[in-house]
C-alpha cells in the first residue's frame, strides 16, 4: 500500500513493506493464531518493466485482479498509465508468475481501459487456460499455454457498457450454445461506502443483460432489458445450467443517493436461456427484497441465497425459490 498501511499482526513478518505485492498466506498451527504470512511477490518497477517492457503503473491499483488458471499459475492483472501529469490513458495488461510465486513468466498487454474484478475460466487445447476480461469497450478472450509459456489474446468484441458495469462476465454453457455473461448498467456505484450512485445523464434506458456467444465473434450478440427497478447492477451474474440470476448492487449499504436523491437499491431478477426457441427470457422477479451482492444458486435445494440489510438495519440471509416446485412459488 502506497500509504504505508499494513494489516498490525504482520507488520514484523515476511509480508511487511510499502511495495505492492501479492501476499501468500497458510493456516497458522492454533486456534489463537489462525492465519500466518508466509511470504509475499513483489511487483517492483523493476520486475514489471523486465517482463512487461514498462515501469509507470497506476499508483495502488498496480495488480488489480489476481486468477489461479487451471494449470495452477497465477495470472496478475496490472494497470499501465501511457499518460503524462494529470491525463490518465491506462492499458491492462496481464502477468504470469510462476506457481512458487518467485518471478513472473510472460506479460501481455489485454487491451486499453481498465478491467473488471475478476476472470472466468474454461480449458483450451493442450492444456492452456482461455480466460475472458471485460474492460469499459470489450470483452476479450485471453489463452494461456504454459508448456510454451505463451500468452496471446484470442479475440474481443467491442461492447460500449454504461457507466462502468464493474461486471465479472461469467460462462453458460446449454447444448452447442455457449455464452459469456455481462451486464450493461444505466447507473453505478460511485462510492461503495457511502452507496453514492451516478445514472447516465443521456441514456436513462433500462439495463441490459449482455450475452456474447463463444468462440467470441462467431455470431452476434444477444440482450435482454432488465426490470426497471435493476439500475445498479451486482459485479457477476449467477449462472447453474440455464438459469441467470441479477441483483442490484449498493456498495456497502443499503441506503445511499441516486444523482443527489436518498434513494434504496433492492430488487432481484432470474432470467433463463430458452434453448428450444433460442432466446433469453426474463422469468420472475422480487423487487422489494434487499439482496446486494453475488447471488449464489444451489440445485439441490433448488434456492437462490443472498444477503443484504433491510429498513430495521438487521442483515437478512435469504434463500429464495428457483423454480416453483411443490412447496411454493418462483422467487418467494
Amino acid at each position: 500500500n502506497t500509504t504505508g498501511l499494513q494489516v498490525p499482526e504482520h507488520r514484523n513478518s515476511v509480508c511487511a513493506g510499502h511495495t505492492p505485492s501479492l501476499l501468500i498466506f497458510r493456516d497458522g498451527k492454533t486456534s489463537d493464531s489462525p492465519i500466518e504470512c508466509v511470504g509475499k511477490f513483489e511487483f517492483t518497477p523493476e520486475a514489471i518493466e523486465a517482463a512487461c517492457g514498462f515501469s509507470r503503473t497506476v499508483p495502488g491499483t498496480t495488480a488489480v485482479g489476481v486468477d489461479v488458471l487451471l494449470d495452477g499459475h497465477i495470472a496478475a492483472r496490472l494497470r499501465h498509465n501511457k499518460g503524462s501529469g494529470l491525463r490518465r490513458d491506462i492499458e491492462t495488461w496481464v502477468a504470469i508468475l510462476d506457481k512458487d510465486l518467485t518471478q513472473i513468466r510472460r506479460c501481455a498487454k489485454i487491451g486499453n481501459g481498465t478491467s473488471t474484478n475478476g476472470v472466468p475460466m474454461e480449458p483450451g487445447p493442450d492444456g492452456s487456460t482461455i480466460f475472458y476480461v471485460a474492460t469499459e469497450t470489450e470483452l476479450i478472450a485471453m489463452r494461456y499455454q504454459p508448456t510454451q509459456n505463451k500468452i496471446e489474446r484470442l479475440s474481443a468484441v467491442p461492447v460500449d457498457y454504461r457507466s462502468r458495469t464493474g461486471t465479472t462476465p461469467t460462462l453458460l454453457t446449454s447444448g452447442a450454445y455457449g455464452w459469456v455473461i455481462t451486464v450493461d448498467a444505466r447507473c453505478a456505484v460511485g462510492n461503495v461506502f457511502t452507496g453514492s450512485i451516478t445514472c447516465d445523464a443521456e441514456d436513462t434506458s433500462p439495463s441490459r443483460l449482455v450475452a456474447i456467444p463463444r468462440p467470441l465473434g462467431i455470431g452476434p450478440t444477444a440482450m435482454i432489458e432488465l426490470p426497471n427497478f435493476i439500475d445498479t447492477v451486482e459485479n457477476s451474474p449467477a449462472v447453474l445450467g440455464n438459469d441467470i440470476v441479477v441483483s442490484n448492487y449498493s456498495g456497502y449499504t443499503p441506503d445511499g443517493n441516486k444523482d443527489g436523491v436518498p434513494h434504496r437499491a433492492t430488487g432481484i431478477a432470474k432470467l433463463s436461456w430458452d434453448e428450444r426457441q433460442r432466446r433469453f427470457r426474463l422469468d420472475w422477479t422480487n423487487p422489494g427484497i434487499q439482496f446486494s451482492g453475488v447471488p449464489t444458486i444451489s440445485a439441490s435445494a433448488n434456492m437462490v441465497y443472498g444477503s443484504g440489510t433491510e429498513p430495521d438495519g438487521k442483515t437478512y440471509f435469504y434463500g429464495l425459490r428457483l423454480r416453483t416446485d411443490s412447496a411454493g412459488p418462483a422467487g418467494a
